[in-house]
């Protein structure tokens, strides 16, 4: 999803899913709302040569957050959507504090200034070791190099956004559904999601999000919920194969 593979599919859904009776309000207008990509980091380190550098690559609602570890000043909020987090050098004490806050998968830590390492192979071992420490994706930038490696990591963040959009609001109308008592709501719902935007949004977010794309911070209660995910992503990955190869077949 994002500006790769399964844009298409969930703006589709998007589209479709606001036509639906009893699909909650508040999840539609959070659905429909730009992804906004936050860069954040320490003074110095590069936040708004990397907000023009997306920028110039096509990326929309950038925007920079405060510095990190000010003095006499509290660290900056981190967005529910996509934080990219610059740093250079080693990781410091207040760089492992505020990614320890975000969340995995929609989140990407950029190795500034990778060039002052001496060569590819040793920030690439700089990235790799705050990968390692951090559980967060970690790319390199040189100056005038890796440009598209970060625009990669970022659509992938995008992607991974978008995907938890469509599952939430899948998530919303299937409660929706089952407190519809009279039955026509309900109706309505499960012939949306019989569609061929619920399924192939479902089918795309499935395979954008994994196994499990819960994290350490909501685990627990979920947890139990795995096999009901994994039931659902089969069925309506089936469904997807189904519905493109009949595709296929009559554009031929």
């Amino acid at each position: 999803m994002g500006d790769g593979s399964g844009a298409a599919e969930f703006a589709a859904f998007t589209r479709a899913v606001g036509d639906v009776v009893g699909a909650p309000a508040g999840v539609l207008h959070a659905m429909r709302r730009p992804v906004e990509i936050q860069v954040v980091g320490r003074a110095g380190v590069g936040r708004s040569t990397l907000v023009s550098a997306l920028e110039r690559s096509g990326f929309a609602n950038v925007v920079e957050a405060p510095a990190v570890d000010v003095p006499g000043r509290t660290d900056p909020e981190l967005g529910p959507d996509v934080v990219v987090y610059v740093f250079t050098g080693a990781l410091r004490t207040p760089d492992v504090r505020v990614l320890a806050k975000a969340r995995r998968g929609s989140t990407v830590a950029v190795l500034a200034k990778a060039d002052a390492f001496g060569s590819r192979e040793v920030a690439a071992r700089a990235s790799n070791a705050a990968a390692a420490e951090t559980g967060v994706r970690t790319v390199p930038l040189s100056a005038g190099r890796d440009l598209a490696v970060v625009v990669d990591a970022v659509g992938a963040a995008v992607q991974v956004v978008q995907a938890r959009r469509v599952r939430e609001m899948l998530d919303a109308l299937a409660v929706t559904a089952a407190q519809d008592v009279g039955g026509a709501i309900r109706d309505g719902i499960e012939a949306f999601l019989r569609s061929d935007p619920a399924v192939f949004a479902a089918s795309e977010s499935a395979a954008v999000l994994g196994a499990d794309d819960r994290g350490a911070d909501d685990r627990g209660a979920d947890e139990e919920d795995s096999e009901g995910d994994r039931r659902r992503r089969a069925v309506v990955e089936r469904r997807a194969r189904t519905r493109r190869a009949v595709a296929a077949g009559t554009s031929r």
